[in-house]
């Protein structure tokens, strides 16, 4: 696992954003975002196939608030079911992780991680596991708006973090899918959302793929 990641400002949303839109960085990571090390992390691959996840709406942050997605927390639930990836349950309400708290993405990630670990241990949902899902949204020159950032929070039923990971301009998965709509409307924001969640589900999925292959590396050099 690479240990490095590549803190944004938020300040600097609207240069990320641009990059979203074509500009790329000078470094396009392969990897399908930045996942920081867990001592959970083995135990979630050891049995995420069977687990049950429960899903949150997803979290919508601008500039002028936060919003939910119930359609991009039911797109999750079908996907990771559908997949096999595990099996997928929608919780009721949304975590709601207040005030935007953090200068830089890297900010953002933990202090967002940490407003949904306190959730998730008051929540005694029952399932092994539970997602959330975060996407950065900004304006674009254009009128219209684009996803900066996308977070994917998976933590085990004790509120600890298991498998989650980040998202930004620096991931040729991100830059590929041109995150943006020149529709600012809730519709427009809408069909982001959904293409955004698919983009957090693939990269779900790589980095399920890498973590198990380096794990069987692991295991066949001992």
């Amino acid at each position: 696992m690479k240990k490095n990641i590549y803190i944004i400002p938020v300040t600097c949303m609207l240069v990320l954003c641009m990059n979203v839109a074509g500009h790329e960085t000078e470094e396009k990571l392969p990897d399908p975002g930045f996942r920081p090390e867990s001592e959970h992390a083995d135990a979630f691959l050891a049995a995420v196939t069977t687990a049950t996840i429960r899903v949150y709406p997803t979290i919508v942050r601008t500039r002028k608030g936060t919003t939910f997605s119930a359609a991009s927390q039911r797109q999750i639930v079908t996907f990771i079911t559908s997949q096999n990836v595990a099996r997928g349950s929608t919780a009721p309400k949304p975590i709601d992780p207040g005030k935007l708290e953090g200068t830089f993405q890297w900010e953002i990630f933990q202090n967002d991680m940490k407003t949904i670990e306190k959730a998730v241990k008051t929540s005694k949902s029952g399932s092994d596991y539970t997602l959330v899902m975060v996407f950065l949204v900004t304006p674009i020159p254009s009128g219209g708006i684009a996803v900066g950032g996308i977070h994917c929070y998976i933590l085990d039923a004790q509120g600890e973090n298991a498998f989650s990971f980040l998202l930004n301009s620096h991931h040729e998965q991100f830059i590929e899918a041109k995150l943006q709509s020149d529709d600012a409307s809730e519709a427009g924001m809408a069909r982001l959302a959904e293409k955004s969640t698919l983009v957090g589900l693939r990269a779900l999925q790589g980095q399920i793929r890498s973590a198990k292959e380096v794990s069987d590396v692991t295991n066949r050099s001992k």
